[in-house]
Protein backbone atom coordinates (compact mmCIF):
# COMPACT_ATOMS: atom_id res chain seq x y z
CA UNK A 1 0.00 0.00 0.00
CA UNK A 2 2.97 2.75 1.17
CA UNK A 3 4.53 1.55 -2.44
CA UNK A 4 1.75 2.33 -4.33
CA UNK A 5 0.83 6.02 -2.91
CA UNK A 6 4.68 6.83 -2.49
CA UNK A 7 5.03 8.05 -6.58
CA UNK A 8 2.27 10.74 -5.86
CA UNK A 9 3.55 11.85 -2.37
CA UNK A 10 6.42 12.78 -3.51
CA UNK A 11 5.16 14.34 -6.76
CA UNK A 12 5.36 17.91 -7.82
CA UNK A 13 1.13 17.83 -7.90
CA UNK A 14 1.14 16.63 -4.51
CA UNK A 15 3.48 19.36 -3.15
CA UNK A 16 1.42 22.00 -5.11
CA UNK A 17 -1.75 20.85 -3.49
CA UNK A 18 0.03 21.20 0.26
CA UNK A 19 1.43 24.65 -0.49
CA UNK A 20 -1.91 25.88 -1.38
CA UNK A 21 -3.70 24.16 1.56
CA UNK A 22 -0.81 25.94 3.49
CA UNK A 23 -1.26 29.47 1.98
CA UNK A 24 -4.97 29.48 2.75
CA UNK A 25 -4.70 28.37 6.73
CA UNK A 26 -2.18 31.20 6.88
CA UNK A 27 -4.57 33.66 5.39
CA UNK A 28 -7.34 32.27 7.27
CA UNK A 29 -5.28 32.54 10.69
CA UNK A 30 -4.31 36.18 9.88
CA UNK A 31 -7.40 37.46 8.09
CA UNK A 32 -6.24 40.80 8.13
CA UNK A 33 -2.16 41.97 8.94
CA UNK A 34 -1.48 44.09 11.72
CA UNK A 35 -2.02 47.37 10.97
CA UNK A 36 0.80 50.21 11.76
CA UNK A 37 0.51 53.06 12.83
CA UNK A 38 2.42 56.12 11.77
CA UNK A 39 2.48 59.87 12.49
CA UNK A 40 0.66 61.28 15.95
CA UNK A 41 -2.81 61.58 16.05
CA UNK A 42 -3.99 65.25 16.77
CA UNK A 43 -5.48 65.49 20.25
CA UNK A 44 -6.99 68.58 22.20
CA UNK A 45 -10.57 70.72 21.38
CA UNK A 46 -9.75 70.98 17.63
CA UNK A 47 -9.44 67.06 16.84
CA UNK A 48 -12.41 66.52 19.29
CA UNK A 49 -14.33 68.92 16.71
CA UNK A 50 -12.79 67.27 13.56
CA UNK A 51 -13.80 63.76 14.70
CA UNK A 52 -17.18 65.17 15.55
CA UNK A 53 -17.74 66.63 11.87
CA UNK A 54 -16.17 63.75 9.72
CA UNK A 55 -18.57 61.82 11.57
CA UNK A 56 -21.65 64.33 10.81
CA UNK A 57 -20.59 63.84 7.44
CA UNK A 58 -20.47 60.37 7.34
CA UNK A 59 -24.00 60.17 9.02
CA UNK A 60 -25.21 63.11 5.67
CA UNK A 61 -23.65 60.55 3.00
CA UNK A 62 -25.24 57.60 4.42
CA UNK A 63 -28.81 59.51 3.76
CA UNK A 64 -27.38 60.62 0.67
CA UNK A 65 -26.16 57.90 -1.34
CA UNK A 66 -29.44 56.21 -1.47
CA UNK A 67 -31.37 58.67 -2.81
CA UNK A 68 -28.70 58.71 -5.53
CA UNK A 69 -29.84 55.53 -7.04
CA UNK A 70 -33.46 54.79 -6.26
CA UNK A 71 -34.53 58.46 -4.74
CA UNK A 72 -35.51 61.59 -6.60
CA UNK A 73 -31.56 62.38 -7.24
CA UNK A 74 -31.82 59.09 -9.17
CA UNK A 75 -33.04 61.08 -13.01
CA UNK A 76 -29.50 62.51 -12.87
CA UNK A 77 -27.27 59.63 -13.21
CA UNK A 78 -29.91 57.95 -15.10
CA UNK A 79 -29.67 60.99 -18.03
CA UNK A 80 -25.64 60.99 -17.66
CA UNK A 81 -25.88 57.16 -18.13
CA UNK A 82 -27.17 57.66 -21.56
CA UNK A 83 -25.06 60.08 -22.08
CA UNK A 84 -21.92 58.25 -21.62
CA UNK A 85 -23.31 55.70 -23.80
CA UNK A 86 -22.13 57.25 -27.32
CA UNK A 87 -18.62 57.58 -25.42
CA UNK A 88 -18.00 54.03 -24.56
CA UNK A 89 -19.01 53.46 -28.34
CA UNK A 90 -16.80 55.68 -29.67
CA UNK A 91 -13.63 54.14 -27.37
CA UNK A 92 -14.79 50.42 -28.29
CA UNK A 93 -14.65 51.72 -32.19
CA UNK A 94 -10.78 53.46 -32.12
CA UNK A 95 -9.43 50.62 -29.87
CA UNK A 96 -10.65 48.03 -32.68
CA UNK A 97 -8.83 44.85 -33.45
CA UNK A 98 -10.13 45.67 -36.67
CA UNK A 99 -7.90 48.69 -36.55
CA UNK A 100 -4.35 48.54 -38.66
CA UNK A 101 -1.93 48.94 -37.02
CA UNK A 102 -1.17 52.48 -38.68
CA UNK A 103 -4.60 53.60 -37.31
CA UNK A 104 -4.16 52.86 -33.69
CA UNK A 105 -0.75 54.27 -33.60
CA UNK A 106 -1.98 57.73 -34.57
CA UNK A 107 -4.79 57.43 -31.98
CA UNK A 108 -2.21 56.47 -29.04
CA UNK A 109 -0.57 59.75 -29.80
CA UNK A 110 -3.38 61.48 -30.29
CA UNK A 111 -4.53 60.56 -26.68
CA UNK A 112 -0.25 61.40 -25.47
CA UNK A 113 -0.66 64.76 -27.19
CA UNK A 114 -3.90 65.18 -25.14
CA UNK A 115 -2.15 64.12 -22.08
CA UNK A 116 -4.13 61.32 -20.90
CA UNK A 117 -1.26 58.93 -20.75
CA UNK A 118 2.74 58.42 -20.21
CA UNK A 119 4.66 55.75 -21.11
CA UNK A 120 8.15 55.23 -20.36
CA UNK A 121 9.26 52.02 -22.19
CA UNK A 122 12.33 49.94 -20.47
CA UNK A 123 15.64 51.05 -21.98
CA UNK A 124 16.69 47.24 -22.86
CA UNK A 125 14.84 44.79 -25.38
CA UNK A 126 12.94 41.52 -23.97
CA UNK A 127 10.12 40.90 -21.23
CA UNK A 128 10.11 43.19 -18.52
CA UNK A 129 7.98 44.01 -15.72
CA UNK A 130 5.24 46.81 -16.17
CA UNK A 131 4.28 49.76 -13.13
CA UNK A 132 0.89 51.01 -13.67
CA UNK A 133 0.50 53.98 -11.86
CA UNK A 134 -3.21 55.74 -11.19
CA UNK A 135 -2.66 59.22 -10.58
CA UNK A 136 -5.31 61.07 -8.15
CA UNK A 137 -8.65 62.38 -9.36
CA UNK A 138 -7.81 65.87 -11.34
CA UNK A 139 -4.47 65.71 -10.66
CA UNK A 140 -1.71 66.27 -13.33
CA UNK A 141 1.49 64.62 -15.22
CA UNK A 142 3.55 66.99 -12.23
CA UNK A 143 5.14 65.77 -8.70
CA UNK A 144 4.54 68.79 -7.08
CA UNK A 145 0.86 68.13 -8.05
CA UNK A 146 1.26 64.39 -7.96
CA UNK A 147 3.48 62.59 -5.21
CA UNK A 148 3.46 59.62 -7.33
CA UNK A 149 5.27 61.15 -10.22
CA UNK A 150 8.19 61.13 -7.64
CA UNK A 151 7.71 57.32 -7.58
CA UNK A 152 7.77 57.36 -11.73
CA UNK A 153 11.51 59.57 -11.40
CA UNK A 154 12.68 56.78 -8.87
CA UNK A 155 11.81 54.29 -11.49
CA UNK A 156 13.22 55.79 -14.22
CA UNK A 157 16.67 56.36 -12.06
CA UNK A 158 16.98 53.15 -10.59
CA UNK A 159 14.43 50.68 -13.08
CA UNK A 160 15.21 51.59 -15.93
CA UNK A 161 14.75 47.95 -17.55
CA UNK A 162 10.63 48.49 -16.19
CA UNK A 163 8.15 50.00 -18.86
CA UNK A 164 5.66 52.88 -16.98
CA UNK A 165 2.80 53.36 -17.98
CA UNK A 166 0.90 56.57 -15.70
CA UNK A 167 -2.73 56.94 -16.19
CA UNK A 168 -4.98 59.83 -15.18
CA UNK A 169 -8.07 58.80 -13.23
CA UNK A 170 -11.61 60.12 -13.76
CA UNK A 171 -12.29 63.83 -13.23
CA UNK A 172 -14.55 64.29 -10.58
CA UNK A 173 -15.00 68.16 -11.28
CA UNK A 174 -15.82 67.44 -14.97
CA UNK A 175 -17.65 64.11 -14.10
CA UNK A 176 -19.88 66.93 -11.58
CA UNK A 177 -20.29 69.11 -14.39
CA UNK A 178 -21.36 67.09 -16.88
CA UNK A 179 -23.91 65.18 -14.46
CA UNK A 180 -25.70 68.78 -14.22
CA UNK A 181 -26.07 69.71 -17.75
CA UNK A 182 -23.12 72.16 -17.62
CA UNK A 183 -20.78 69.79 -20.04
CA UNK A 184 -21.92 67.61 -22.67
CA UNK A 185 -18.19 65.85 -23.12
CA UNK A 186 -18.87 62.85 -21.08
CA UNK A 187 -15.03 61.48 -21.82
CA UNK A 188 -13.79 61.94 -17.64
CA UNK A 189 -16.80 59.99 -16.32
CA UNK A 190 -16.04 56.98 -14.14
CA UNK A 191 -17.02 54.16 -17.14
CA UNK A 192 -15.69 56.03 -19.73
CA UNK A 193 -12.01 57.09 -18.41
CA UNK A 194 -11.72 53.24 -16.73
CA UNK A 195 -12.28 51.89 -19.88
CA UNK A 196 -10.28 53.89 -22.14
CA UNK A 197 -7.35 53.16 -19.70
CA UNK A 198 -8.12 49.42 -19.67
CA UNK A 199 -8.06 49.39 -23.17
CA UNK A 200 -4.25 51.38 -23.37
CA UNK A 201 -3.59 48.77 -20.53
CA UNK A 202 -4.29 46.14 -22.94
CA UNK A 203 -2.45 47.39 -25.84
CA UNK A 204 1.14 47.81 -24.03
CA UNK A 205 0.17 44.14 -22.79
CA UNK A 206 -0.79 42.84 -26.37
CA UNK A 207 2.46 45.47 -27.92
CA UNK A 208 -0.12 47.25 -30.26
CA UNK A 209 -0.43 50.12 -31.82
CA UNK A 210 2.87 52.82 -30.50
CA UNK A 211 3.25 49.88 -28.50
CA UNK A 212 4.75 47.77 -30.91
CA UNK A 213 7.64 45.46 -29.83
CA UNK A 214 7.27 45.92 -25.77
CA UNK A 215 6.82 42.89 -23.92
CA UNK A 216 5.51 42.44 -20.62
CA UNK A 217 6.59 39.60 -18.06
CA UNK A 218 4.19 41.05 -15.33
CA UNK A 219 2.39 44.19 -13.95
CA UNK A 220 2.83 46.00 -10.53
CA UNK A 221 -0.41 48.50 -10.03
CA UNK A 222 0.23 51.77 -8.03
CA UNK A 223 -2.31 54.07 -6.91
CA UNK A 224 -3.68 56.83 -4.96
CA UNK A 225 -6.99 57.87 -4.02
CA UNK A 226 -9.60 57.49 -7.45
CA UNK A 227 -6.83 56.15 -9.56
CA UNK A 228 -6.08 53.90 -6.78
CA UNK A 229 -9.88 52.64 -6.91
CA UNK A 230 -9.60 52.75 -10.82
CA UNK A 231 -7.04 50.17 -10.65
CA UNK A 232 -8.61 48.05 -8.39
CA UNK A 233 -11.76 47.85 -10.23
CA UNK A 234 -10.01 46.99 -13.50
CA UNK A 235 -8.56 44.01 -11.45
CA UNK A 236 -11.66 42.89 -10.06
CA UNK A 237 -12.75 43.13 -13.67
CA UNK A 238 -10.42 40.15 -14.49
CA UNK A 239 -8.58 42.29 -17.35
CA UNK A 240 -5.24 41.01 -15.89
CA UNK A 241 -6.35 37.63 -15.59
CA UNK A 242 -7.73 38.03 -19.49
CA UNK A 243 -4.01 38.73 -20.51
CA UNK A 244 -2.58 36.07 -18.76
CA UNK A 245 0.03 38.11 -17.23
CA UNK A 246 1.09 37.88 -13.47
CA UNK A 247 0.53 40.70 -10.87
CA UNK A 248 3.51 41.38 -9.63
CA UNK A 249 2.66 43.29 -6.21
CA UNK A 250 0.37 46.51 -5.57
CA UNK A 251 0.43 49.27 -3.82
CA UNK A 252 -2.24 51.53 -2.89
CA UNK A 253 -2.59 54.86 -1.04
CA UNK A 254 -5.88 55.94 0.60
CA UNK A 255 -7.91 54.04 -2.46
CA UNK A 256 -11.20 55.80 -2.74
CA UNK A 257 -14.39 54.17 -4.60
CA UNK A 258 -14.16 55.72 -8.11
CA UNK A 259 -17.84 57.81 -9.08
CA UNK A 260 -19.38 60.95 -7.54
CA UNK A 261 -22.58 58.44 -6.62
CA UNK A 262 -20.01 56.58 -3.72
CA UNK A 263 -19.16 60.03 -2.35
CA UNK A 264 -15.82 59.44 -1.76
CA UNK A 265 -15.71 55.93 0.24
CA UNK A 266 -12.80 54.41 1.03
CA UNK A 267 -12.08 51.24 -1.43
CA UNK A 268 -12.57 48.66 1.36
CA UNK A 269 -12.20 45.05 -1.50
CA UNK A 270 -8.88 45.48 -2.82
CA UNK A 271 -9.55 42.53 -5.14
CA UNK A 272 -6.46 41.65 -3.52
CA UNK A 273 -4.20 38.00 -4.53
CA UNK A 274 -1.77 36.02 -3.33
CA UNK A 275 0.95 38.40 -4.58
CA UNK A 276 2.79 41.41 -2.20
CA UNK A 277 0.20 44.08 -1.39
CA UNK A 278 1.31 47.81 0.01
CA UNK A 279 -2.19 49.52 1.87
CA UNK A 280 -1.61 52.59 3.57
CA UNK A 281 -4.88 55.13 4.23
CA UNK A 282 -5.70 57.89 6.39
CA UNK A 283 -9.44 58.59 8.30
CA UNK A 284 -8.41 62.15 9.28
CA UNK A 285 -9.62 64.15 6.48
CA UNK A 286 -12.84 66.08 7.86
CA UNK A 287 -15.10 66.55 5.00
CA UNK A 288 -15.05 62.37 4.81
CA UNK A 289 -12.89 62.00 1.77
CA UNK A 290 -11.12 59.15 3.89
CA UNK A 291 -9.77 56.21 2.54
CA UNK A 292 -10.21 53.09 4.72
CA UNK A 293 -8.36 49.37 5.97
CA UNK A 294 -8.75 46.55 3.24
CA UNK A 295 -10.57 43.64 4.10
CA UNK A 296 -9.11 41.33 1.55
CA UNK A 297 -5.26 41.82 2.54
CA UNK A 298 -3.60 38.52 4.15
CA UNK A 299 -0.71 37.30 5.41
CA UNK A 300 2.86 38.77 4.64
CA UNK A 301 1.04 41.96 3.31
CA UNK A 302 1.71 45.53 4.44
CA UNK A 303 -0.74 48.00 6.08
CA UNK A 304 -0.51 51.45 7.33
CA UNK A 305 -2.88 53.84 9.07
CA UNK A 306 -0.88 57.50 8.85
CA UNK A 307 -2.84 58.99 11.30
CA UNK A 308 -0.56 62.32 10.63
CA UNK A 309 -1.81 63.51 7.18
CA UNK A 310 -4.93 64.18 5.41
CA UNK A 311 -6.14 62.52 2.11
CA UNK A 312 -4.33 65.16 0.14
CA UNK A 313 -1.32 65.11 2.22
CA UNK A 314 -0.75 61.20 2.15
CA UNK A 315 0.41 61.74 -1.61
CA UNK A 316 3.09 64.12 -1.06
CA UNK A 317 4.17 62.85 2.19
CA UNK A 318 8.11 61.60 1.99
CA UNK A 319 7.17 59.17 4.34
CA UNK A 320 4.63 57.69 1.99
CA UNK A 321 6.50 58.44 -1.33
CA UNK A 322 9.33 56.04 0.30
CA UNK A 323 7.21 53.29 1.32
CA UNK A 324 6.35 52.64 -2.38
CA UNK A 325 9.53 53.27 -3.52
CA UNK A 326 10.75 50.39 -1.14
CA UNK A 327 7.68 48.07 -1.91
CA UNK A 328 8.63 48.73 -5.95
CA UNK A 329 12.09 48.12 -5.31
CA UNK A 330 11.46 44.59 -3.65
CA UNK A 331 8.94 43.42 -6.20
CA UNK A 332 10.80 44.53 -8.84
CA UNK A 333 13.59 42.74 -7.71
CA UNK A 334 11.66 39.51 -6.23
CA UNK A 335 10.13 36.41 -7.65
CA UNK A 336 7.13 37.08 -9.35
CA UNK A 337 3.89 36.48 -7.05
CA UNK A 338 5.76 35.62 -3.97
CA UNK A 339 5.17 37.76 -0.18
CA UNK A 340 8.11 38.80 1.48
Amino acid sequence: MLAAIRPFVGSGLFRSGIERIVESSLRLVSKAPKTKVIGAAETGLFSGLKQLAISAINQVKSFIKPLLVAGPLAWLFSYAKSKENKALAEIDEKFSEAKSSHELMKHHNDLEQKGVYQFIPAQSAGAKPLVIVGLGTMQEFSSKEAGLMQVVAHLRKNHPDTHVLVLKAPDAGKALKHLFCLEDDASANTDVKTKENTKLIEDVVKGRGSFNGVQVSGVCPVGFSWGAGMLCQIRKQGVFDGLRVPILGTATLDPIQPGLENLGDGLTELGAGKEPNLHCYQESTYYGLNGACAKDLGFGDEVYRHDARSHEELDNDPWSINKVCGFLDKVLTASPCKKF
